[in-house]
């Protein structure tokens, strides 16, 4: 069973979210890229990392590879490397704690 959360605020913005829970009107649920210096400053502790959405994949759409022009196979090559592993926001944001909730 999902419990019925209500809010009395409602944000269309992920700064505003976190400059709210910041100051203490509540518990927020952000993507990490939003929260990178206020989790390592202190000012917001990650909480329920078992409840963390799971990371989307990216995908490169292009034509077959068989008449792929050098352009595109570089672009293709500059994604992978890019974006390969741990995005660098999250690089040493995740405690020791959060790192053990995070793997049980």
């Amino acid at each position: 069973m999902v419990p019925s959360v209500s809010t009395r605020l409602d944000f269309a913005n992920g700064d505003a979210v976190r400059e709210a829970a910041i100051a203490g009107l509540g518990v927020a649920m952000l993507p990490t890229f939003i929260v990178p210096d206020a989790v390592r400053s202190g000012a917001l502790s990650i909480v329920l990392a078992k409840h963390m959405r799971p990371p989307i994949a990216m995908y490169a759409v292009h034509p077959s590879t068989r008449h792929q022009s050098a352009r595109a196979r570089a672009f293709i090559d500059f994604l992978v490397d890019k974006f390969r592993g741990d995005p660098p926001w999250d690089r040493g944001l995740f405690s020791d704690r959060t790192a053990d909730e995070l793997s049980t």
